[in-house]
């Protein structure tokens, strides 16, 4: 009887026939990784219906100091830092913007709902 042996060319061949899912396998589960341990951030979007002269007022309003102190002193939004640097990290998460429609959108990105 002969045994057979296994050699070293062996092995690369069956290495290099299976070199996608050796490539690509460890590439997808590294992206899941990272897709999962990302912060995740949540939009809150809001449509209101305003008169046509209003609106555009109104979206510029919404990141003005009148809008967001209120909000920053309400929701405690300040975390030891400036009402200044509180008033451009709130209006950077904030996105306001009237559509063709006349409507206006408006967009809350952050981390949790409740901020949301």
């Amino acid at each position: 009887m002969e045994e057979k042996e296994v050699s070293l060319l062996d092995l690369l061949v069956v290495v290099a026939e299976n070199l996608k899912l050796l490539i690509l396998g460890p590439v997808l589960v590294g992206l899941l990784a990272i897709g999962y341990a990302l912060p995740q951030s949540l939009t809150s979007q809001a449509i209101l219906a305003l008169p046509a002269p209003i609106a555009p007022q109104a979206a510029a309003m919404m990141v003005s100091p009148l809008v967001l102190d209120p909000v920053i002193q309400m929701q405690n939004l300040s975390k030891g830092q400036s009402i200044q640097g509180a008033r451009a990290e709130l209006a950077s998460q904030i996105k306001a913007a009237v559509g063709k429609d006349g409507l206006l959108r408006l967009d809350v990105t952050a981390d949790t709902p409740i901020h949301a």
